[in-house]
């Protein structure tokens, strides 16, 4: 690379795309790069039934010395690596990441606002109140912050949350279920994420997310 080059730098938002699949008509993705480093990446098998064909999955995202966005997912179980371009494309690399891919076929575009995936989705972070009778949720693999309000089948975790000793600041892990919507309320990251638990599967005294 020529020392003298520009290195071109990702802007936090959205992006989408139709990524290339061996067994469908393509993988219709959206990621979202948050400014604190939080990221969300939903991928679904076009053709294929969506329920059972669409993944969501949480992690961080940062920019290394050649100026590539990588994608940390989950608890380290894949990165993808993307080339920032000028006109704030990005082009996917393929898994190792040291070869682009084909630019025509392996783009995300920047997309307005910020996405939120449908339907209802398993969630593990932790539980908390910054503020008193004000619920928050923080996403395990990522650190993104939710708003949270509770479903009435859901709203037992509030007193199972005081039964179990929790601090409310400290909060404790929990694995739920629940649907996200975009409003227009902001944080430091943008757009507030509300997210409506409707089940609670478990609290988790004792653990501690990575974020």
């Amino acid at each position: 690379m020529d020392p003298q080059a520009q290195v071109v730098r990702a802007a936090p938002g959205r992006y989408a795309g139709t990524l290339p699949c061996a067994d469908c008509s393509g993988i219709a993705t959206e990621l979202q790069l948050w400014p604190s480093g939080a990221c969300l990446l939903q991928s679904t098998y076009v053709g294929k039934p969506v329920e059972a064909n669409r993944f969501v999955e949480w992690g961080r995202w940062s920019h290394d010395a050649p100026g590539r966005v990588v994608v940390e997912l989950g608890a380290g179980d894949r990165t993808l690596y993307f080339a920032p371009q000028p006109g704030g494309s990005l082009i996917k690399y393929d898994l190792a990441g040291t070869t682009l891919l084909d630019p025509a076929t392996n783009s995300l575009q920047p997309a307005d606002g910020t996405f939120a995936p449908g339907g209802v989705l398993p969630l593990r972070g932790t539980f908390y109140y910054p503020k008193p009778r004000v619920a928050h949720f923080r996403e395990c693999h990522s650190g993104r912050d939710l708003l949270v309000r509770l479903d009435p089948e859901a709203a037992g975790i509030e007193g199972d949350f005081r039964d179990q000793g929790a601090d409310p600041g400290q909060g404790m892990v929990a694995e739920v279920k629940g649907t996200l919507q975009v409003t227009p309320l902001e944080d430091t990251d943008g757009a507030v994420l509300l997210l409506t638990i409707k089940e609670v599967d478990a609290l988790v005294p004792g653990e501690r997310c990575a974020w």
